[in-house]
């Protein structure tokens, strides 16, 4: 059986302190996608390690800065806001999971509301997505997606969501969802995509999702935190990749 060729867009971002990078000053008019795969030689039904921490030997690297120099990177994944012009998703030092670099769905602009409240959090009315796609080899088949990260979230409970969902035609599916806080969480999950179920062009969707209502954040100050969510060490498979 072939070799699988995997592309990916490397974006170096700058560190980000204060404000968000270039990368972000756009309106989100809708999903935009960044990087992605270019093709595949492997024969349908093989199970492809497409994206892992440094060291996996996958195509894709999932951790946010670069192998060589540790630069912030994103390897292929697009930050999109639902809700407010500019994505709160970028690379970030700010409680790396993993290394130097993390993915950050929050904003250093939000200075801290207290003792014991660092600078930084996160914001109100968040609808804001990091979004990875691949395409399968073979549309015509089914193609199971496993998932693995690493996270850190700290949002409101019961009210303010991190999540983990793989979009398809008919509509989101989620894999995983958490509010509250907690350090290091493993996060794991897996969604069979049917032939209907692909996006255009025979792609499939991950998304780390955080959705926030309109109080209690470290916007107003009613609820303090180290959140949203920063986010590292990513996997995925596809056994149809």
């Amino acid at each position: 059986r072939g070799a699988a060729v995997v592309g990916v867009a490397l974006v170096l971002l700058p560190t980000v302190t204060s404000a968000r990078p270039a990368e972000f000053q756009r309106r989100s008019v809708g999903p935009w996608v960044q990087g992605g795969a270019v093709g595949a030689a492997k024969a349908p039904g093989d199970s492809l390690l497409l994206m892992g921490p440094a060291g996996s030997g996958a195509p894709y690297v999932g951790n946010f800065e670069t192998v060589t120099w540790g630069e912030p990177a994103w390897h292929g994944w697009t930050g999109v806001d639902r809700s407010v012009p500019l994505s709160p998703w970028h690379v970030d030092t700010y409680r790396a999971v993993s290394g130097t670099y993390s993915a950050w769905c929050g904003e250093a602009r939000f200075a801290s509301c207290g003792a014991g409240d660092p600078d930084g959090g996160y914001g109100n009315n968040y609808d804001a997505i990091l979004e990875w796609r691949g395409t399968v080899t073979d549309p015509g088949l089914p193609c199971t997606v496993t998932i693995d990260a690493v996270v850190n979230h700290d949002t409101e409970p019961g009210y303010d969501y991190c999540r983990v969902v793989c979009a398809t035609a008919a509509g989101d599916v989620e894999i995983w969802a958490a509010d509250g806080a907690a350090t290091g969480l493993s996060v794991a999950g897996a969604h069979v995509y049917q032939p209907a179920d692909y996006l255009a062009g025979g792609e499939v969707a991950v998304l780390f999702r955080v959705t926030t209502d309109g109080a209690y954040s470290d916007e107003d100050c009613n609820y303090p935190s180290a959140g949203a969510m920063q986010l590292d060490d990513v996997t995925i498979t596809l056994s149809n990749g």
